[in-house]
């Protein structure tokens, strides 16, 4: 997706997840679920949306080192993956093929205090159609 475009998709979803107009669910280890169990409230959705980063200088001199903490809310630019479960359909007639998202996951960079790459930090799962997971194959 052009970055203009994937912009308005992220910022228009966030936008409705942090005013409540689309559910936000997350598991303990990232699965895609949609379970009220796993449902997030505004609060726990406000608190995913900040990042706390402890950043960690050295002195040239003396080679001490001293911590600085920062915390700032994850906006678009700091959504790099997004994951999709979707629902395929091909007509094996015509040889046409479409398909459904139906969930989409949020995940950012995470960068250790030397501001390391370590991996992505999922966010969220919010799903844009009524489905139920269980019925669903990978």
């Amino acid at each position: 997706i052009p970055r203009a475009k994937r912009k308005v998709l992220v910022e228009t979803i966030l936008t409705a997840v942090k005013e409540g107009k689309l559910k936000a669910y997350n598991h303990p280890i990232g699965f895609p679920v949609n379970t009220e169990d796993y449902q997030l409230s505004k609060e726990e959705i406000a608190n995913i949306l900040t990042d706390t980063i402890v950043q960690v200088t050295v002195d040239s001199v003396s080679g001490s080192e001293a911590t600085d903490t920062v915390i700032r809310e994850i906006t678009f630019d700091d959504i790099m993956r997004l994951t999709f479960v979707e629902e395929w359909y091909f007509d094996s007639a015509s040889f046409q093929m479409e398909k459904r998202v139906n969930g989409i996951e949020f995940s950012y960079p995470y960068l250790n205090e030397y501001g390391e790459f370590m991996g992505y930090k999922r966010l969220f799962w919010v799903w844009l159609n009524e489905i139920h997971l269980s019925g669903i194959e990978a």
